[in-house]
């Protein structure tokens, strides 16, 4: 039987399919695209490997979610010339288990309003591995752009989820709750994971080798991100890593965090960046803690906290920081290299158990804020190393005599603090500051999202050069 009749028929044993019916395909290359029904599942028949493909504007592979039992797929390979490789659509359940998906266009996967999704050993591979192959603004009808996004969706449970080769956003949870965890996020340009009004646990994640795009059209190195958490996100996560990308490794923005054994090193910007973080009801506004922290060897600054409240760091490495050129105003730039560098403070920060080491320009900077008054609170920090300065506080935050018992500082360090007459604090313009936007105002998939019913990609869908999607004048 030809390859044509042979996908006509799983199309068709697809379609007469009831809740509850397993389709089994046999050993070969079905070409789509293929919707799985409500409460179907498709299956391999397990005696060889099954591959779904399309190369036309649409989906590969669309599933409507059911709860009893939930729509699922399992054990095939899916190769995407289309705009989506699969499309979750409906308010009800999903199961993606043992996918290999690889994707020369658009996203890998797309999903909207699912009550639960489970995804379990999925592999999601672009084929970008150059950044220089990539500019602004990015095409998802000719490049690969973003591996996964979803959008209000409830309880998505990944395991063994494994992001790579997409040339604007590893993956996209927007007002998206659930889980990631046992993961590998890298090779990604841009963004490796953007989390806006999502409140998502990562664990034993990894996030690598997120590039910037090498050409003059490109966005500056603090326009990339390895992990960007905004827009009144939740982030909690234990053994998460953060290494060797470009850009910061981790951005808190106007969201929450709480870590545990955190670690963030070797990035060429900031390791660590919190702006406009406070509490948010129970939850704190940035806490660190547990056996193991450390953020080492980044540009910049190890931890930047910036017109930030409620800030708890523990037990936490903060070393190896060099010195990166950052633009103060139009033609204004100086160097930084700080371990920690709190500017604005505007609220409570406590630092506990630090050891900071070989910061290039200071270890500690304290900066008040000309609005409220800040509260520091300081136990057993250790400052050494090759950096010029120890300790610095300033611009309303007064040194407590009671710090000097709880302070440790190389003695020629404390020699420069004592001769140190500047203000240390970096005036970051706003044009500088680290931003990530996202224009989804109709949604991500219908027929006025970025995607339509069909899997066909809206004309004005573009990435902007400061990580922004959606509308061509997304990052204007």
């Amino acid at each position: 039987m030809d390859a044509e009749k042979v996908s006509n028929a799983l199309r068709d044993r697809l379609a007469r399919a009831n809740p509850g019916d397993i389709v089994l395909a046999e050993p070969g290359t079905y070409y789509g695209p293929f919707e799985i029904p409500r409460g179907v599942s498709l299956k391999t028949t397990g005696d060889g490997s099954v591959k779904l493909v399309y190369d036309k504007p649409g989906f590969v592979v669309k599933m409507h979610s059911y709860d009893d039992p939930p729509t699922s797929i399992q054990d095939v390979e899916i190769e995407s010339d289309a705009s989506v490789a699969i499309m979750l659509v409906g308010d009800k359940d999903v199961v993606l288990n043992n996918l290999d998906v690889t994707c020369y266009k658009g996203f890998g996967l797309a999903a909207q309003d699912v009550a639960s999704a489970s995804l379990t050993n999925l592999r999601l591979s672009g084929h970008i591995d150059q950044a220089d192959s990539v500019s602004y603004p990015i095409d998802p009808n000719t490049l690969p752009a973003v591996g996964m996004a979803f959008s209000s969706a409830r309880n998505v449970q990944m395991s063994g989820v494994d992001v790579s080769g997409f040339a604007g956003f590893g993956a996209i949870l927007n007002d998206t709750t659930g889980s990631w965890a046992s993961s590998l996020i890298e090779d990604n340009i841009g963004v490796g994971v953007f989390l806006d009004g999502s409140d998502m646990t990562m664990n034993e994640v990894d996030i690598a080798h997120v590039e910037n795009c090498k050409l003059i059209s490109c966005s500056a190195s603090n326009q990339v991100f390895a992990l960007s958490a905004t827009g009144g996100s939740s982030l909690t996560s234990s053994n998460l890593r953060i290494e060797e990308n470009e850009g910061i490794g981790l951005l808190i923005n106007e969201s929450t965090g709480a870590f545990e054994n955190l670690s963030v090193q070797d990035n060429s910007g900031a390791g660590v960046w919190l702006q406009d973080v406070s509490s948010q009801g129970e939850r704190k506004g940035f806490s660190l803690k547990g056996e193991s922290n450390t953020i080492a060897g980044n540009s910049g600054a190890a931890l930047v906290v910036h017109s930030s409240d409620d800030i708890e760091i523990e037990d936490t490495t903060l070393s190896g920081t060099t010195l990166l050129p950052i633009s103060t105003g139009e033609v204004s730039v100086t160097e930084w290299g700080d371990g920690i560098h709190a500017v604005e403070l505007a609220g409570t920060i406590a630092m506990k158990r630090l050891q900071l080491a070989n910061n290039e320009r200071i270890g500690v900077l304290l900066s008040g804020s000309t609005e409220e008054e800040a509260t520091v609170e300081i136990e057993e920090i250790s400052i050494t190393g090759s950096g010029t300065y120890g300790f610095r506080a300033q611009a309303g935050i007064e040194r407590d005599a009671t710090w000097d018992e709880e302070l440790t500082i190389d003695e020629t360090l404390e020699e420069n603090d004592a001769s140190l007459a500047e203000d240390l604090a970096i005036t970051i313009p706003q044009s500088v500051m680290p931003s990530l936007g996202l224009v989804m105002d109709q949604g991500l998939i219908g027929n006025k999202g970025l995607i339509a019913e069909t899997g066909e990609l809206t004309g004005s869908f573009q990435i902007q050069n400061n990580g922004a999607i959606g509308e061509t004048d997304a990052g204007e």
